[in-house]
């Protein structure tokens, strides 16, 4: 199992973020919201990418958001084996993992949260 997250993974273009905060398609475990996007694969492009915010409006510091958004991209890192690319034949998904909480949680809960919404994702 692949236990890194490759830069290729991560979305770093203004259009694909614009693209992916504008659908309306989403899952919810608190403290983390995910907002995904499923589209067709380009060639030479990995089978998902992903995005972290923690946004200022509910954590003022810029360091403690940088704890939180740390908590989540290892998260996701130890787990994102559950994103089976069986389930993804021919088709790219972008992920936003955005952090909704006034306070930075311990990293159990937040990777508990991150694994019950990447099964949840796989079953649909």
């Amino acid at each position: 199992m692949l236990l890194s997250l490759k830069k290729r993974n991560i979305i770093h273009l203004e259009q694909e973020v614009a693209v992916l905060l504008k659908s309306e398609q989403g899952k919810f475990c608190y403290p983390i919201k995910l907002i995904y996007l499923v589209k067709p694969l380009p060639e030479n492009e990995p089978t998902y990418k992903v995005l972290f915010i923690v946004p200022k409006r509910y954590i003022k510091k810029a360091v403690k958001r940088n704890l939180a958004k740390r908590r989540i991209r290892e998260a996701f890192r130890v787990n994102q084996g559950l994103l089976s690319c069986e389930n993804l034949n021919q088709k790219q998904i972008l992920l936003c993992f955005m952090y909704v909480s006034a306070e930075v949680l311990p990293y159990k809960q937040i990777e508990k949260s991150v694994v019950t919404i990447l099964k949840h994702l796989t079953n649909t």
